[in-house]
């Protein structure tokens, strides 16, 4: 056999193989790619499952399906809201859900899962205001539950609001200097010579109890 011959063959030979290789290969890697895409896109749907589902049961999801108060608890954020309206008169009357969602099931589950979502969202990462602050879309929705039942134009429902913070808030004002000066006479007493027995009835009215401080911060916030 001649060396042309030998080249000519194996450059056939060569060129057989690339040719009935190729498709193969490709085939092969087109394979591996779509497992890897499955098990990605499984690992993905997995992990937001299992994600939602423990957080749903730990922060007891399920109980924002129902009109109980207790819901919005869930969130230790909501703490204070809530005892300000367990003392207000709006619990003989009204729900969180009578005053904070819309008067229709769409409506009504719509807000519910919108505020879940961003409540969830804002609490866990911590990004929210103090004093927590009423969104938009909750203050339109939130005004026009108020005027189902308080049937006065929004001006003069917010001219009342004002009315009861500025007389809470001058209230406030009081107590405060009161505290101060207070507070400026046991040391004055303690400087005197006064024993700490004989000031101790004074020092006790120097420490506010924390529902009264709740209810002040509740009423300004109004």
């Amino acid at each position: 056999m001649s060396a042309g011959s030998f080249i000519f063959k194996m450059r056939s030979r060569l060129g057989r193989s690339t040719v009935r290789s190729g498709p193969q290969v490709c085939v092969r890697a087109g394979m591996s790619w779509q497992t890897v895409r499955s098990i990605v896109i499984g690992v993905a749907f997995g992990v937001a499952v299992g994600i939602g589902g423990f957080t749903f049961i730990y922060a007891r999801g399920y109980s924002y399906l129902t009109n109980d108060p207790q819901a919005c608890v869930n969130c230790h954020v909501m703490r204070e809201q809530f005892d300000g309206w367990v003392k207000s008169s709006h619990r003989s009357v009204a729900t969180c859900n009578d005053c904070h969602t819309p008067y229709n099931f769409v409506g009504k589950y719509y807000t519910k899962a919108r505020n879940g979502f961003w409540h969830s969202f804002y609490f866990t990462t911590g990004g929210f205001p103090e004093p927590i602050r009423i969104g938009e879309y909750n203050h339109a929705v939130t005004e026009h539950a108020c005027q189902t039942c308080h049937k006065w134009p929004e001006e003069e429902l917010k001219a009342r609001v004002e009315t009861i913070q500025g007389r809470t808030f001058k209230m406030r004002n009081i107590a405060m200097d009161a505290l101060v000066q207070l507070i400026n006479d046991i040391k004055s007493a303690k400087d005197s010579g006064k024993s700490d027995q004989e000031l101790a009835q004074a020092r006790d009215f120097r420490r506010p109890h924390p529902s009264r401080r709740r209810r002040i911060s509740k009423q300004l916030s109004v």
